[in-house]
């Protein structure tokens, strides 16, 4: 009997220890995408205050729905038009891997980015909408972040996005990235925000973008940046970054103009490290069918070296951009941000009617 009582004080002992141990992380996840994230009981008002949290927490359900809490998920063609984007002002000029990753205790874990001829970078967001990070050096790099979760967008190149060629090319980068030491289980579980009032805050910060044509504005932590400049931004395009020379990028906005007429805008080349871009968005801010997009490398410059877009001027036009007769304003996204662009020396947002 005594021999039965120690036996089962042992095996007590062994199953305790068992569950007393911390969560595991995981090197490598693989499993099959979620098709939804979880609600947690409770309803969180949202208002000023914690509004970036709440537009954070839908733009991170929008990618777990894509499977992206399960694994990397990778856009293996350019980022669809309309409202079937996981969200607005997304581009062309890149192709999108994300991850949803949930840390451990140390809150630290591993970005691996493969060298590549092709533009590649690493950008990292927390629950609170802050980048802490913008990486676009080749080589594992460590990462701290303050909340549970994080979203990491890869953004690799497109040379072409109408080209299976160079989309296979990009493809093959795309395969070398590596994401490493978070939560074997990153499910997201979505904080239970109230919708409605999420959506009027959304729409009402949308609206001043738009109405005001004020740049975009993100930070690295807190207390950088005025908030409800971030709100502005977060609504207006959530994702962004920090700017830094050579590093990150910036993202000036135009405001919404007609589509019934020709416009056009001559401006120098800001010589940003990587390239310039320009892309089209309807009233709502999502990417519109049709020749909605022009980067530096593929504009063709005046003789003296400046260049002229035209907007809704017909075919013949120099690079011509179209939104086919409808509403559109448009974003500059400066790749690598140059010294000129940081200074405010950049800035070619109001097309002048072309009669």
């Amino acid at each position: 009997m005594k021999n039965l009582l120690i036996l089962g004080l042992l095996f007590s002992l062994v199953i305790f220890a068992a569950c007393s141990r911390g969560p595991e992380k995981s090197q490598t996840v693989a499993e099959e995408p979620s098709t939804s994230s979880l609600d947690v009981e409770g309803t969180i008002p949202v208002t000023a205050g914690n509004f970036a949290q709440a537009e954070s927490a839908s733009n991170f359900a929008n990618w777990a729905k894509l499977g992206a809490d399960k694994e990397i998920f990778h856009y293996r063609e350019a980022t669809p038009v309309g409202p079937e984007a996981p969200t607005v002002r997304m581009n062309w000029d890149t192709l999108y891997s994300n991850r949803i990753v949930k840390v451990a205790d140390d809150r630290t874990f591993t970005i691996e980015l493969p060298e590549s001829e092709l533009y590649l970078a690493a950008h990292v967001v927390d629950e609170n909408g802050f980048a802490p990070y913008y990486i676009v050096e080749s080589g594992v790099h460590e990462v701290q972040i303050d909340t549970d979760y994080a979203w990491v967008l890869f953004r690799t190149e497109i040379l072409d996005r109408k080209s299976e060629e160079t989309l296979s090319k990009s493809h093959e980068v795309q395969d070398k990235i590596v994401v490493q030491g978070i939560m074997k289980d990153s499910t997201y579980v979505t904080p239970n925000y109230d919708q409605d009032q999420l959506e009027a805050l959304r729409q009402k910060y949308r609206q001043e973008a738009v109405e005001t044509g004020a740049e975009m504005v993100y930070a690295k932590k807190a207390g950088v940046v005025d908030q409800h400049r971030l709100n502005v931004s977060h609504a207006a395009g959530w994702g962004g970054m920090a700017p830094e020379l050579h590093v990150s990028n910036t993202y000036p906005l135009s405001q919404n103009m007609s589509g019934d007429v020709c416009r056009a805008i001559t401006f120098e080349d800001p010589k940003n490290k990587f390239f310039t871009s320009f892309t089209l968005y309807d009233a709502d801010g999502f990417l519109m069918e049709g020749e909605t997009h022009i980067n530096s490398k593929m504009w063709e410059p005046n003789a003296d070296g400046t260049i002229t877009l035209h907007f809704n001027c017909g075919d013949d036009a120099i690079n011509n951009l179209s939104s086919g007769g409808k509403t559109f304003g448009y974003a500059i996204r400066n790749y690598g941000v140059s010294q000129k662009v940081l200074d405010g020396e950049f800035k070619p947002l109001k097309p002048e009617v072309v009669n």
